[in-house]
């Protein structure tokens, strides 16, 4: 009986120690979480300026922000690059649409078509799928230099995976300037150390 008892007594101590060490690593990890939380926000990209962009082959525009397709728009009309890809567009839009929701005309399109100077990449589903879509659509034009425009918080993720997807292309980043909330900044960086861990431990 007092054996039976003391084993019981034995298990519960182990069962407790693992709970506070299980605790103990979550504190850890969450401290950690929260040490890289406060580094990504401290160094986030600065905004660019189309005025100090080089010229480049080709531009791609990002969907999933304010400011992205407006950017790519004008640097287009600057003749910064040759042609822009709108990677990540919904099905049911088209050129003509997008251009008239931004208020945004051509200037310099080849016969005043759109299409020879705007692609529209309608597979990508998140930032993996934009690279991808990004690699096809530089490969299918010879270019070797891109100029990629999404937000600033969004950029170290959609570079990491351009960086893994298509190493052989020379990317040069245009920063769009975004406010947003706490709980997207944290699910936003969390995203970037599941892909850094995902490339360069996995």
């Amino acid at each position: 009986m007092v054996a039976s008892i003391y084993k019981r007594r034995i298990k519960l101590q182990r069962r407790r120690r693992r709970i506070v060490r299980f605790i103990k690593l979550c504190l850890i990890l969450l401290v950690i979480w929260g040490m890289g939380l406060a580094w990504f926000i401290s160094f986030k990209p600065e905004p660019s300026s189309l005025d100090s962009q080089r010229q480049v082959d080709g531009i791609v525009a990002l969907t999933g922000g304010v400011g992205r397709i407006e950017a790519g728009i004008e640097a287009l009309n600057l003749r910064l690059g040759k042609r822009l890809l709108i990677s990540g567009v919904n099905a049911n839009l088209n050129t003509t649409t997008i251009l008239n929701a931004y208020d945004s005309p051509l200037k310099h399109c080849e016969n005043n078509d759109e299409q020879t100077c705007i692609n529209l990449g309608r597979q990508a589903l998140d930032t993996k799928g934009n690279a991808a879509e990004t690699k096809n659509w530089a490969e299918e034009n010879g270019f070797t230099s891109l100029m990629v425009i999404t937000s600033d918080f969004h950029m170290p993720r959609a570079l990491l995976e351009l960086e893994n997807t298509a190493p052989d292309l020379k990317v040069y980043p245009f920063v769009i300037k975004t406010q947003l909330k706490w709980s997207s900044i944290a699910l936003e960086y969390t995203k970037y150390i599941y892909s850094l861990a995902r490339y360069r431990i996995f």
